[in-house]
């Protein structure tokens, strides 16, 4: 989220084969059983008791060779100044970074790809996205940019999902999780878990 509690803030996107997720999703869903650890996977639950489970899952989850990551950094002390500059409130910020990273996320993934049939896109729920359309939003500029650019996509649709319901989801959020531990810095903090 874009504030100003933090100098950046970090987004990310995982690209996977529609053939594949179930797959992938099943496979998780086996390990944490087989660990009797079914709880859900975010960055900042990590305890050490949970290291085989994060290692496990994430493990099998980057030897899938169907997924394709990109991650993103903002500074967000950068475009609040640009943004007071140019007059523009906090709310005006979120609305347009809100929509312009994740396409641009979005975007990187397939860009390259020769042939996609569909995309249904799928987004960690959230009420503010809900409130200024983003979702919408999104599914338009990724078509304009298929259009535009000559690409084979059409976006078939945008939704927001709880992360609870979506181990896809929680790993990102455990990726993003560690890229912004590394970056941070915060494995220097004496009083670190991770």
């Amino acid at each position: 989220k874009i504030d100003r509690k933090s100098k950046y803030s970090y987004y990310g996107a995982i690209s996977i084969e529609e053939t594949e997720l179930g797959k992938i999703e099943s496979h998780i869903e086996q390990i944490l059983a087989e660990l009797n650890r079914p709880s859900e996977l975010h960055f900042v639950d990590y305890q050490p008791s949970d290291l085989k489970k994060y290692f496990q899952v994430l493990n099998f989850f980057l030897s899938c060779s169907s997924i394709k990551f990109n991650i993103y950094r903002l500074n967000n002390e950068h475009y609040f100044q640009l943004g007071q500059t140019l007059g523009f409130s906090e709310t005006d910020l979120r609305k347009y970074f809100y929509v312009k990273i994740p396409e641009r996320l979005f975007y990187g993934l397939v860009r390259n790809d020769k042939q996609i049939d569909g995309l249904d896109i799928i987004m960690d729920d959230s009420t503010e996205y809900q409130t200024l359309g983003v979702f919408e939003q999104i599914s338009a500029q990724m078509n304009a940019h298929s259009l535009y650019r000559g690409k084979s996509y059409h976006v078939n649709s945008v939704i927001g999902i709880d992360s609870k319901n979506s181990r896809i989801i929680q790993m990102l959020d455990v990726i993003l999780g560690i890229v912004v531990y590394l970056l941070e810095e915060d494995y220097l903090a004496s009083n670190s878990n991770q």
